[in-house]
């Protein structure tokens, strides 16, 4: 890699789409297993941009924003860890391709019993989110604080046509805390479906 490259450009996933916003939080999210292949990435465009455009930002920079990027950015809610013992993770992912690497990541991540909190807003294509979800997991449908949302028991009865079971509670904070109560040390806990959903989580 040539001479500088830029820090800012240093493996940072771009925010959720779909018009739902980001949440912000200054947690450390957990390692992706795509990292490497984004700081790769990252690497040859900030390459690109030293040889072709005037910018010159220092090694040191470039190394310093890998490090410290999810703490400069202050995005929060991507395969972030909110607890131990049981494991708790939260993931804003909304979309097919977003649900897909949440069911890849919770596939690849030790525990023994999997529930799962989640919620949806309305506008999603829930007949090519839903199938993604593992079925063998225990659900706990809700619904955020927001008029997008979809009604936790319409998401349940919906969730339903796919396999996919567990029980209804409208509110975030009292659904992940049912959650939490029924996990053991040995379990895991995901929160997602929605960005409002993680916000309210976290």
């Amino acid at each position: 890699m040539s001479g500088s490259v830029p820090a800012s450009a240093a493996g940072n996933r771009s925010p959720p789409s779909d018009s739902e916003p980001a949440p912000s939080n200054s947690a450390k999210a957990l390692p992706e297993p795509d990292e490497g292949l984004s700081l790769t990435l990252a690497a040859a465009t900030v390459d690109f941009l030293h040889e072709e455009t005037p910018l010159t930002i220092s090694r040191r920079a470039f190394l310093e924003g890998t490090r410290d990027a999810a703490a400069i950015t202050s995005l929060a809610g991507r395969w972030q860890k909110l607890g131990e013992n049981p494991l708790v993770v939260c993931d804003t992912g909304h979309n097919p391709h977003g649900i897909a690497y949440v069911a890849e990541q919770l596939k690849a991540t030790p525990h023994k019993e999997l529930y799962c909190v989640i919620g949806f807003v309305r506008d999603k294509d829930l007949a090519h989110i839903l199938p993604l979800l593992p079925r063998d997991a225990h659900y706990i449908f809700t619904q955020a604080q927001t008029e997008r949302a979809l009604p936790a028991a319409e998401l349940t009865a919906k969730a339903a046509i796919y396999g996919l079971r567990g029980e209804t509670i409208p509110e975030v904070p009292a659904a992940v805390a049912h959650a939490r109560e029924l996990a053991a040390a040995d379990d895991m806990v995901f929160i997602g479906g929605s960005t409002y959903v993680v916000a309210e989580a976290l």
